[in-house]
């Protein structure tokens, strides 16, 4: 589940509790079967915002970029050990053809590094975290 999926779904159970709680109260004025007095009412209340503290507090896993993920011209944001990277793969050209290099920036777009395909198990260690835009 990402984490606007989580988001979304928090969302919604507020808004399922809010109408419950609303259409039991007009069913009390209207002397229906249930009511915000009634047990059953509370015992469905009490599910609901159960489910809803489930949710906020469930954590979204972790996604991480690996080498093969890596589309050729597309900048990825990363983090690592709480800092923010920035990840690109470009073809280059070289005496069998064209290879992929990765290239690793900080924040400001500086160089930091490149690696190859034979870095491929390096940069997979690395274990960076993808951050949602």
């Amino acid at each position: 589940m990402t984490k606007k999926e989580l988001k979304n779904a928090i969302e919604y159970i507020e808004m399922f509790i809010e109408d419950f709680k609303y259409d039991c109260q007009h069913q009390k004025e209207t002397h229906s079967a249930i009511s915000s007095d009634d047990e059953e009412f509370k015992e469905t209340l009490k599910i609901l915002e159960n489910i809803r503290d489930e949710l906020k507090t469930h954590e979204t896993p972790k996604k991480y970029l690996t080498y093969n993920d890596i589309g050729i011209d597309k900048m990825y944001k990363c983090k690592l050990n709480g800092t923010i990277y920035l990840v690109e793969k470009t073809s280059v050209f070289c005496e069998q053809g064209t290879e992929p290099e990765v290239y690793i920036f900080d924040k400001n777009k500086r160089y930091i590094c490149f690696l190859t395909n034979d870095d491929k198990r390096f940069f997979n260690d690395l274990h960076l975290e993808l951050v949602e835009e």
